[in-house]
C-alpha cells in the first residue's frame, strides 16, 4: 500500500517561522477522531505559533503552542494504532492513575498489540525526523533568500557611500541619509538572523520534547505490555 499523503504544516509553512502566515487548511479525511476534531484547533494553535516574536525572545523553554502544533502534525495527522491508543490513554487518564494499568487498559480498549504499538511509535518518530528535515530546508531557504537579499542591499549602500567620499562637502547630507539607511539595514539583518535562529531553537526544543515523549511511550509499552 502506498504511504498516506501527508501535508506537513512545516512544508506548507516553514513559513510559520518565516513570514508567519498560515495559508490554508489541511484536509482531515482519513485521520483519527481526535485529529478530525482538532482541525479548528490546529488552525488556532498554528496562528498562535505564528504570533511568536522570534527576534527579541530567547527560547530556553519548550513553547507549548509549537509543541502542540508539532504533536498534531506528527502524531495526529496520520491514523495509526498509536493514535487510537493515545486517544484511549487520554480518555482513561483521569480514572486510572496507575501508569502500568493505564497502558494495559488503553492497549486493550484500543485493540492494539504491543508489536503494533511499537511499530506505530516508530512511524511517528520517522514523521518527526521528516519534519526536522523539512524545517531545516525551509530555514536554510530563508537564510539564502532573506538575509542574502538584505546583505546585497547593504553592500550596494556601502559602495555608494565610498564613491561619495571624494565629494564629501557637496554630498554630506546625502551621505548622512545613506548612513541612516545602512544602520536600518544592519538592524534588519540582525532581526532576520535572530528570528530564524530563535525559530530553529523553538522547533528543536519542541521536536526534542516530542521525541523524548514518544521514546518514553515506546519504552513503557515495552515495559508494561506483555507479548508481541
Amino acid at each position: 500500500m502506498p504511504e498516506p499523503q501527508r501535508k506537513s504544516f512545516l512544508r506548507r509553512g516553514g513559513e510559520i517561522f518565516a513570514n508567519l502566515i498560515l495559508e490554508e487548511e489541511t484536509p482531515t479525511a482519513g485521520k483519527s477522531a481526535s485529529a478530525a476534531k482538532s482541525a479548528g484547533a490546529r488552525t488556532a494553535v498554528m496562528d498562535r505559533v505564528a504570533q511568536r516574536d522570534m527576534v527579541s525572545r530567547v527560547h530556553d523553554e519548550v513553547d507549548a503552542d509549537t509543541l502542540e502544533a508539532l504533536h498534531q502534525e506528527v502524531v495526529l495527522s496520520e491514523h495509526t494504532d498509536f493514535t487510537i491508543f493515545h486517544e484511549k490513554m487520554e480518555q482513561l487518564r483521569d480514572v486510572i492513575p496507575d501508569e502500568a494499568t493505564l497502558f494495559a487498559a488503553a492497549a486493550k480498549t484500543s485493540g492494539s498489540s504491543k508489536a503494533k504499538l511499537v511499530s506505530a511509535v516508530g512511524r511517528h518518530l520517522q514523521l518527526l525526523a521528516q519534519e526536522r528535515e523539512e524545517f531545516a530546508r525551509e530555514t536554510d531557504r530563508r537564510v539564502s533568500e532573506k538575509v542574502a537579499s538584505l546583505r546585497a542591499k547593504q553592500e550596494g549602500t556601502q559602495s555608494e557611500i565610498a564613491s561619495m567620499d571624494a565629494q564629501i562637502a557637496q554630498l554630506q547630507e546625502r551621505q548622512r541619509a545613506l548612513r541612516e539607511t545602512l544602520s536600518e539595514q544592519s538592524r534588519a539583518i540582525d532581526e532576520e538572523n535572530s528570528r530564524i535562529e530563535n525559530g530553529r531553537k523553538v522547533f528543536s526544543l519542541a521536536a526534542d520534547t516530542l521525541q523524548k515523549t514518544l521514546e518514553e511511550s515506546r519504552e513503557k509499552i515495552n515495559q508494561f505490555l506483555k507479548g508481541a
